[in-house]
């Protein structure tokens, strides 16, 4: 007979970061994130305007190089009942735009200027027909006790252009950071 039992653990003993992680492996699925490489310039850019072409399939329009990643998230669609707005600013002003969540780990250090890929998968290969791009515009990065990092929340718009050119363009060195 055990006298002392191993206490319950409560709200302030979870690890956050352990169990969001143990949710996207568990329940997650396999997304493309396309990470702009600020070093290097795509050759569309012009130097003069310092803008890029908007319909470069190098680089989407970024003025930079593309990096593809594979990483396992859980996502979350947000309905016109839903508070949760995706903010977008016009010259008019501001709208609000449903939005779809995405929730990553921490070794996914997504930013505001990347892109969202849904994908049906052929074991590494991502079917091109299934594809749906989406544009981070909010990253809330969840942090829990002395400020450690434990996961993010991305909030992202859909973008049928650039789901269209993906379904058109080669995917080359996805490199696979969730196994």
């Amino acid at each position: 007979m055990n006298l002392n039992p191993t206490p319950k653990p409560t709200f302030g003993n979870i690890d956050i970061q352990e169990e969001v992680e143990r949710l996207i492996d568990r329940d997650g699925f396999y997304v493309i994130l396309i990470r702009p490489i600020m070093q290097m310039r795509c050759l569309c850019w012009n130097e003069q305007t310092k803008e890029a072409r908007s319909d470069c399939q190098t680089c989407f329009g970024t003025g930079y190089l593309l990096k593809f990643e594979r990483h396992k998230c859980r996502d979350f669609r947000t309905t016109d009942n839903f508070i949760a707005k995706s903010l977008q600013q016009f010259a008019t002003g501001t709208l609000l735009e449903p939005a779809q969540y995405f929730y990553l780990k921490k070794q996914s250090n997504i930013s505001s200027n990347m892109f969202i890929v849904i994908a049906e998968w052929d074991g590494l290969n991502p079917i091109k027909e299934s594809m749906e791009a989406f544009e981070v515009n909010i990253v809330d990065k969840h942090r829990g006790k002395g400020g450690k990092l434990e996961y993010y929340r991305v909030g992202a718009k859909s973008r049928p252009d650039i789901t269209n050119r993906l379904q058109r363009a080669p995917i080359k060195n996805l490199q696979v950071i969730d196994k």
